[in-house]
């Protein structure tokens, strides 16, 4: 606990990572890994990953821990800005009244509906989950609907004006873009 590479750790994690090393040295774990903030030589912290390899002698006591740490400040701050990004997402689909569909191009397959989806379909998420666009779409067959939607994704925009069968039965008029 008294190493210098010990006084490098950021002292909230301090006690999670010792607490796992020792816990793994006392098991008969062979490996130990561990995620934490580590101080770099300028002074700042970085995530790091950590990995090491408990070398036992032939009784099972710890004789040494051989092992690397590997910077992941980056993909850790990565994967903050993407949590950021789905959660304003979202929020977005649920504030907006408008239907939402995301649909896979290529099978019309649906993959995220917003409630306001629900509320215009008459199904339920799950049920909406379960279909695909030519399932519901009245005036266009499934070849009818990838051309469609493949010339909107070639164009970057583009609008399509259909006509969608609810779950009651209903024909509604649709507009996608």
């Amino acid at each position: 606990e008294r190493g210098p590479a010990v006084s490098q750790l950021a002292a909230a994690d301090r006690a999670g990572v010792l607490a796992s090393l020792t816990g793994d040295l006392a098991s008969t774990a062979g490996l130990w890994t561990s995620q934490y903030r580590f101080r770099h030589h300028s002074g700042a912290y970085a995530v790091v990953y950590a990995r090491g390899v408990i070398q036992r002698d032939a009784a099972g006591k710890p004789l040494r821990l051989v092992g690397a740490m590997q910077d992941v400040t980056e993909r850790k701050q990565f994967e903050q800005r993407l949590a950021a990004a789905a959660d304003r997402y979202e929020r977005m689909l649920r504030a907006t009244k408008d239907a939402f569909w995301l649909i896979e191009a290529s099978t019309g397959r649906i993959v995220d509906v917003n409630r306001a989806a629900e509320t215009q379909s008459g199904y339920s998420r799950e049920e909406l989950l379960q279909l695909r666009v030519p399932d519901i779409d009245i005036l266009h067959d499934p070849d009818a609907f990838r051309e469609s939607v493949g010339g909107i994704l070639a164009e970057g925009w583009g609008v399509i004006e259909t006509r969608h069968r609810t779950r009651s039965g209903r024909v509604i008029d649709v507009e996608v873009s």
